[in-house]
This record gives C-alpha cells, sequence and structure tokens, in this order.
C-alpha cells in the first residue's frame, strides 16, 4: 500500500473512531445530567429524546433508568472513561517510546471493558427490555469479546506484537460497536416505521457485527505484506531498544495503528 492511501485509510480510521467517541460521551453524559438535574423532565430535552433520538417506547425505558442509580451511574461513567482512554493504545508514538503507558492504558482498557461488560449484562436481564432477543446478542457478544482478550493476552505473552495489535483492534471495535448501536438505533427508528422493540435486538447485532468487520478490514489493509516484513521490524526495534536502554525487549514494534 503506497504510503498516501495508508495516510488515507489512517485518517479515515482516526475520523471513525472519534465519531464513535463523541457519540459514546453524549449518550453517557445525557444520563448522567439526568441523574443529577432531572433534565428529561424539562419539556424541550423530553420532546428531543422521545421524538427525535429514542422514540415513545424506548424513551420510557430509558427514564426507568432512574430507579437504578448505582447501575446506571458506574455503567455511564466507565463508559466515557474507556472511550476516552482505549484509543491512546492505538497512538503510534506511544506505542513506540513510551512502552509502560501503552501497557497501562490497553490494561486498564481490558478491565473498563469487563466491568463495563458485567454492568450491561445487569441491565439486559435485570432491568430488560425486550427479553430474551435482547439477551441474545449481549451474551454472545460477551463471549466472544472474552475470547479475544485472552487471545491477546496469548499473542503478547508469545511476544507476537503483530497478532496482538489485531487482537487489540478486534476488541476495541466491538467495545465501540455500543456506540455504533446508537447509529443504527436512529437509523431504524426514523426510516423502519418500527417502535423500538421490535428492532432492538437486531441494532446489537449490527452494531457490534458491523464494527468487528470493520475492525477486520482494517487489520487486513493495515497488515504487514509478509512474515519477513514482520520478522525485520522486529528485529529492528528489538536493535533500537538495546541501543537506548541496554536491555533488549523495551518497546514494541510499531504497526499501523
Amino acid at each position: 500500500m503506497s504510503s498516501t492511501l495508508q495516510w488515507v485509510f489512517k485518517t479515515f480510521g482516526w475520523l471513525w473512531v472519534f465519531i464513535f467517541v463523541m457519540i459514546g460521551i453524549l449518550g453517557a453524559g445525557v444520563h448522567i445530567l439526568d441523574h443529577y438535574y432531572l433534565v428529561a423532565d424539562r419539556p424541550a430535552v423530553a420532546n428531543v429524546l422521545q421524538n427525535d433520538i429514542y422514540g415513545k417506547e424506548f424513551f420510557i425505558h430509558w427514564l426507568s433508568f432512574r430507579g437504578h442509580p448505582e447501575s446506571r451511574l458506574t455503567h455511564m461513567f466507565l463508559g466515557i472513561a474507556f472511550v476516552v482512554i482505549a484509543p491512546w493504545q492505538f497512538v503510534s508514538r506511544i506505542r513506540r517510546h513510551h512502552v509502560k503507558l501503552h501497557r497501562a492504558i490497553g490494561i486498564t482498557s481490558v478491565i473498563l471493558s469487563f466491568i463495563l461488560i458485567y454492568t450491561g449484562l445487569i441491565f439486559t436481564f435485570k432491568y430488560t427490555y425486550t427479553g430474551f432477543v435482547e439477551q441474545a446478542p449481549t451474551v454472545t457478544y460477551s463471549l466472544i469479546f472474552t475470547w479475544i482478550v485472552l487471545m491477546g493476552w496469548k499473542s503478547i505473552k508469545e511476544r507476537n506484537f503483530a497478532k496482538h495489535r489485531e487482537w487489540a483492534i478486534r476488541g476495541f471495535s466491538m467495545m465501540m460497536g455500543i456506540s455504533a448501536t446508537r447509529v443504527w438505533f436512529y437509523l431504524f427508528l426514523k426510516l423502519s416505521g418500527l417502535p423500538s422493540n421490535q428492532f432492538f435486538s437486531t441494532i446489537f447485532w449490527l452494531g457490534l457485527g458491523v464494527n468487528l468487520l470493520i475492525g477486520e478490514i482494517w487489520i487486513n489493509l493495515t497488515r504487514p505484506r509478509d512474515r519477513k516484513e514482520v520478522v525485520l521490524r522486529d528485529h529492528a526495534t528489538a536493535a533500537r531498544d538495546f541501543q537506548i536502554s541496554g536491555r533488549p525487549g523495551q518497546e514494541q514494534p510499531a504497526g499501523a495503528g
């Protein structure tokens, strides 16, 4: 891939990340503001949420979150923390020159992910909106995400940095799929003419599934052309680490983020 085309794909990729980060912050932020200031009781805000964003049926369910403040605030505050922190693990400068920070970001992101999955499962089973059809994609994707994390951990233990990067991208893509469900929800609400309780499970399958597909496309577009390129990169990085610190293996090789 030419350097120009690679720059275009990287720019598009970071724009995609930025959009879903902002969607995640805004979605969680409204919940937080409603908890502290009951903003959804204001007619102007309620009108936008009910008629333009959520629809009548889901807005009623959305208001029911007020009865579960601990789960609500935990999920929303940690959700914002995840979308703000996690993208930094793919910044090449951090990965190349601040390895300890890169590892801390990765570990923090994984911890936040599992807490968010746990609180998400609480909402899905204890405070469900559509029951089994909502629970099926939640459980399925939770198991897939756990497998992705385990494979990422296995690859880093084997010092296979190229594979580790790929598993990290898959995991990040899946978690950002939660933000993507908001986009799918809006499209179905406006285009299908159906009440949200009839398509709610579909947006989960699409939101996380399509994001996984996008992540896989990105991996294949930015993957080194062959094994030799990966080996040469690893050797060059190890040599540079040794020159800087006198100890090999202190820095991970850079991949296209």
